[in-house]
């Protein structure tokens, strides 16, 4: 069995390799673990772009990742708060690296700047930087940490976190195109935005309640872009929001709206700029942040002055993002009006409460005909028949999901498709019998469908303290693996089959339903294979996988790791290098049932 890589090793590799990047954001070694590497690692040069994990860094390792990446134009530094760990000021944090000439600067890292701003020397990279963005930092201190670094004469790019007063922070920076912030109205209700050249501006509002409307005005002529985030319209002053927006010369070129009541605010918006310049904004994106009771009475109507909102934006000629729709399509005379704009996207993310109707007549789907990605919440109207037609109404679709179906129609899960690249179902809980034609389907993933809707098994064996599921993942694998006709999935590379381990006592198994995994055929292509509380495996051999890299067969309950229902484990012909996790093994043991 392989061991995971030590931290030593993966920085050794970065050198032999000559790798420009470091990206370390998934790499899961603690503090310590990388305090050693770091210790006994020789610098590595070629890296230009770093970016660090959360973790809750010390001043000292900051400062070795500093000598062995010294050759940093990108750096990322993130934070984790674990236990009582002092959290270095984000002066401290940089001061490593204060002869580095970054041109990016990421940092999620501290609530403070820290100490004198004149107590120390400007550093090199204050001269290089283009891009800044300091996303946790507290009020203020984002001016604080500019006065201390001194002028940015190239930043073109400010992320400056929750902010009071910009026109200090704009006087700092005078080649600033492209401007972030974070507004919270229980620190101010009135905040000004005058540049004369910024052509980008982002404004996300903390969701706290204030007893006025929040005023963001000012006068930007430069202006293109305007975003504006987890808004309310009832919390904003939207007459000065239209003037900031209508403050340039021309129509902005892109407004993006992402907030609970979002078509409120784009359609006041989009009034404000055709109003002076006889035309709304060129582009438009509008997102609901709030889909909660969506089926509700109410919502509905909601949704229905959205739509009139989403034809006055259409009138006054700006071109809204054809996914900014999807929430307002709950009926077909919706996705008729609407058929030569959603035509065009590719990706769906779709929801059952508005978005029932479409899975009850499954070739509605032939609107999204050049979808290549469906994500369905919700999927409870879906049947087997309904899936059928769906593959067929979407002939380009390479990845999708679908959560939550507990339909008593949706028993056979047939896969016909030509395209298809991903499945992945989650909560499934009727599935009995499948069939796979899928030849470029690379990943399958089932997850929690072998639980049963209606009690069945409980009802059947009584098991008492604990939780019974069905075989239907047990029952795939092996079809795949023998090379069954009804699992056609010559490209397949990644199974994952998984149950939740409910904390409601040990994992249980039906003799009768228990499977033997023979891998009569073997797979080409496989190179993954999960399974994960999948109780009705009685034994399991895999032999001609040749490119099989991964094998993970866990159990994990309240009993505690290794509880497992497995009797037999044949692995003694997986290629060299392959990485096998596997739960411990019972002989003999019979399940519930037995005679």
């Amino acid at each position: 069995m392989n061991q995971t890589p030590s931290a030593a090793s993966f920085l050794d590799s970065l050198r032999d390799a000559g790798a420009a990047e470091a990206v370390l954001d998934d790499c899961d070694w603690t503090l310590d673990e990388w305090s050693e590497a770091l210790a006994s690692s020789a610098p590595i040069s070629s890296v230009r772009t770093l970016s660090l994990p959360a973790l809750p860094w010390s001043a000292a390792t900051l400062a070795r990742f500093a000598v062995v990446f010294s050759s940093v134009e990108s750096l990322a530094l993130r934070w984790q708060s674990v236990g009582d760990a002092p959290r270095p000021t984000l002066r401290d944090a940089l001061a490593p690296w204060s002869n580095a000439r970054l041109t990016t600067l990421v940092c999620d890292f501290a609530h403070t700047w820290g100490g004198d701003e004149s107590a120390a020397a400007t550093p090199a990279f204050a001269r290089t930087l283009s891009v800044l963005r300091l996303r946790n930092l507290r009020h203020d201190e984002c001016a604080k940490a500019l006065r201390s670094l001194g002028p940015l004469a190239q930043l073109a790019e400010l992320d400056a976190g929750v902010v009071t007063n910009t026109s200090t922070l704009f006087e700092r920076v005078p080649s600033l195109r492209s401007f972030s912030c974070k507004v919270d109205a229980k620190l101010g209700l009135d905040l000004s935005f005058d540049s004369e050249k910024i052509e980008s501006l982002a404004i996300a509002v903390h969701p706290r309640s204030a007893p006025s409307p929040l005023r963001l005005r000012g006068s930007v002529p430069t202006l293109k872009s305007l975003s504006l985030v987890h808004s309310k319209a009832s919390a904003l002053d939207l007459d000065a929001l239209g003037a900031l927006a209508s403050s340039a010369p021309a129509p902005l070129d892109a407004v993006n709206v992402n907030a609970a009541d979002a078509w409120r605010i784009a359609a006041a918006l989009g009034a404000a700029i055709n109003g002076r310049h006889g035309q709304g904004p060129k582009h438009m994106t509008v997102r609901r942040t709030d889909v909660r009771d969506q089926s509700a009475p109410e919502a509905a109507v909601a949704r229905a002055e959205d739509f009139s909102r989403l034809r006055a934006l259409r009138a006054v000629g700006t071109a809204v993002e054809p996914t900014s729709y999807l929430a307002l399509v709950d009926r077909e005379a919706h996705l008729d009006e609407l058929a030569s704009e959603v035509a065009s996207i590719e990706e769906l993310d779709l929801h059952g409460d508005v978005h029932a109707f479409l899975l009850r007549d499954p070739q509605r789907f032939t609107a999204f005909a050049r979808a290549r990605s469906l994500h369905f919440f919700d999927a409870h109207a879906l049947t087997s028949k309904g899936l059928d037609a769906l593959l067929r109404a979407m002939p380009a679709l390479a990845e999708a999901r679908f959560v939550n179906n507990h339909n008593a129609a949706m028993t056979h899960l047939g896969v016909r498709s030509d395209a298809l690249v991903s499945l992945c179902l989650t909560h499934f809980h009727q599935l009995r019998t499948f069939e796979f034609d899928a030849p470029a389907l690379e990943s399958l993933e089932l997850d929690n469908c072998d639980a049963s809707s209606d009690g069945e098994l409980d009802r059947l064996y009584a098991p008492g303290d604990g939780i019974i599921y069905g075989n239907f993942s047990e029952r795939v694998c092996a079809s795949i693996l023998d090379g069954a006709p009804d699992a056609k999935l010559p490209s397949l590379h990644t199974l994952k089959l998984w149950n939740n381990p409910y904390a409601v006592g040990p994992l249980l198994a039906v003799e009768s339903m228990r499977v033997n995994i023979g891998c009569a055929q073997g797979h080409p292509r496989l190179e993954r294979l999960i399974l994960a509380n999948v109780t009705h495996v009685r034994s399991l051999t895999l032999k001609s996988v040749p490119k099989l890299r991964s094998v993970v067969v866990s159990q994990y309950d309240d009993v505690g790791v290794g509880s497992t229902w497995l009797e037999r484990a044949d692995l003694s012909d997986v290629p060299a290098g392959c990485e096998v996790e596997l739960c411990s093994i019972t002989p003999s043991r019979a399940g519930l049932g037995a005679s």
